[in-house]
């Protein structure tokens, strides 16, 4: 399949401009909060009452250790880059006046992506959030999988594997959102193909605490049963063979095959999706440089 261009290139949309300076030093400045807007490229839709009253009461008691990012969007008025959480802290402790760094960015682009890489680099966004934002990277930039992976300082498997968690039920979403299953839980449920079986097994998993591991091992297992080749007279195996093919099994949570013969054999072990080859991999301790 052919790939999307890239316009005006991938360097782009990666920020590399100076905060607005005189004399070559960067300038600080302070402007009416009233000036300042949110980022509408914000990727984080997510901003909980108690984090916001924690950050205000620690820059009550120490001081703003870091001013907001922010361009100017018009005579007089500026639109958050990065520091929107700061900005509303400062708010509810009834601040006049905002203290700032002006960068001159002027594309829109690179907006999503500066506010995008500050979320990731403080953990400040949820898997569902840093999700979509990869996905208006893709959509808006006409970037592949593998050019998001670059900006944002990660590996194309851990993109395509972020991104497939919003093929999920609405429900199943929700609950990653809102932190009840983990992002593991989401790429395991996804080896379901079933949307009723998925949902009966987020019941399991936040009712009864199934962990992600026991999702994989029950999505192999079903997977492999379904694969099986019927046969009416299966040929017997050495019993030293199926116990070691079954110590395998339960080590790597998948199917495992032994074929052996006086002069040799071979190793199978079957995987039924990236995840699944991602995981084996790393009880191999292999590491797949992207």
């Amino acid at each position: 399949m052919k790939k999307k261009a890239l316009g005006k290139g991938l360097g782009a949309l990666i920020p590399d401009s100076e905060p607005f300076s005189e004399g070559g030093e960067s300038l600080y400045v302070e402007v009416p909060a009233e000036a300042v807007k949110p980022n509408r490229f914000q990727p984080r839709n997510l901003f909980h009452e108690e984090e916001i009253q924690s950050l205000a009461d620690s820059i009550k008691e120490n001081g703003l250790l870091q001013p907001v990012t922010v361009r100017r969007s018009g005579k007089d008025s500026y639109e958050i880059i990065s520091g929107e959480r700061r900005f509303r802290a400062m708010l509810r402790l009834g601040y006049k006046k905002i203290p700032v760094i002006i960068r001159d960015i002027t594309n829109e682009s690179q907006m999503l992506v500066m506010a995008l890489i500050e979320n990731l680099q403080r953990e400040d966004l949820n898997p569902i959030e840093e999700a979509l934002g990869y996905q208006r990277l893709i959509e808006e930039n006409g970037l592949t999988q593998q050019d998001v992976a670059r900006v944002v300082s990660k590996s194309r498997v851990y993109v395509t594997n972020t991104l497939r968690l919003l093929k999920l039920e609405p429900e199943i979403i929700k609950a990653i959102e809102d932190d009840k299953i983990s992002a593991g839980h989401g790429r395991a449920l996804l080896s379901f193909e079933n949307s009723s079986i998925r949902l009966k097994l987020l019941k399991a998993v936040t009712e009864e605490g199934l962990s992600v591991r026991e999702l994989e091992k029950m999505a192999a297992s079903k997977k492999e049963v379904s694969r099986r080749p019927k046969s009416s007279s299966p040929a017997q195996k050495d019993p030293g063979i199926e116990f070691l093919e079954h110590r395998l099994q339960e080590y790597f949570g998948t199917r495992v095959s032994i074929t052996h013969t006086p002069s040799g054999g071979s190793l199978s072990i079957k995987y039924y999706s990236e995840e699944d080859l991602t995981r084996i991999l790393d009880l191999l301790n292999i590491e797949v440089n992207e």
